[in-house]
């Protein structure tokens, strides 16, 4: 299990793995709490929030980030980030090559989770993330920001009309024989940087790399889609 923030005892930042089962949340509203949520549940217990009420954002790729507190349902329709200032409340997602990117602000306690894939790199959700942040009180400067496991340049092979949309980012794209490669880690740095964050790390893993430990679904191309859960919270 792979946990971030161990500067800050007082977060739990963990990343599920595939020993822990498949975390995905179905498309359909009336499937979310089918074959899935009994391993979310699992987990949530063995990482210690099972105290917690967990919010889960239910992606679209987009850039739409939500503030969320005890009173909010536990699924947030139309959303790819999440921010709390609620020590009640852990926030979730799932990932599956995508980046899942976790804040804190130690001072105001306030944390965040976002997903981030080529769409949300392209819309720039950090900037959102970290706009509702700084509403809610934060400044740049204080908060820590780690990425997760996501998949690395060498495996990202993107078409020729999505380059285009990293034109700004030219430092993002490998040619090699003919092909593009994207590094949206590297995109993801740029933009927190731009937003004023300086303390920033990751994990340094791959998740197609890392076939026995991580889902991936640019290396597996299953037709039934697994994924691992991000999950941030206060220890109780």
């Amino acid at each position: 299990m792979f946990a971030f923030f161990k500067q800050f005892p007082e977060i739990i930042a963990v990343l599920s793995e595939k020993k822990d089962g498949s975390m995905r949340l179905l498309p359909k509203r009336e499937d979310w709490l089918s074959e899935n949520i009994e391993n979310r549940k699992q987990y949530f217990e063995k990482v210690g929030l099972d105290g917690k009420k967990v919010i889960a954002a239910h992606l679209v790729h987009g850039n739409h980030v939500a503030i969320v507190d005890h009173d909010s349902p536990d699924y947030i329709l139309e959303t790819d980030g999440l921010v709390t200032i609620d020590p009640a409340v852990a926030l979730a997602i799932t990932v599956a090559d995508c980046y899942p990117v976790y804040f804190y602000d130690e001072k105001k306690k306030m944390m965040g989770l976002t997903h981030i894939g080529w769409s949300g790199a392209v819309k720039n959700i950090v900037a959102d993330t970290l706009g509702l942040m700084k509403k809610e009180g934060s400044d740049p400067l204080g908060i820590a920001v780690t990425l997760g496991p996501g998949i690395c340049q060498k495996h990202y092979l993107i078409p020729p009309e999505r380059a285009v949309l990293f034109e700004n980012y030219p430092e993002a794209i490998l040619k090699k024989e003919g092909q593009l490669f994207l590094d949206i880690k590297k995109i993801i740095y740029r933009q927190l940087k731009e937003n004023g964050i300086v303390m920033i790390s990751d994990s340094g893993e791959c998740t197609s790399c890392l076939s026995e430990k991580y889902f991936s679904y640019r290396r597996d191309k299953p037709e039934k889609i697994e994924a691992m859960v991000a999950v941030i919270g206060l220890v109780s």
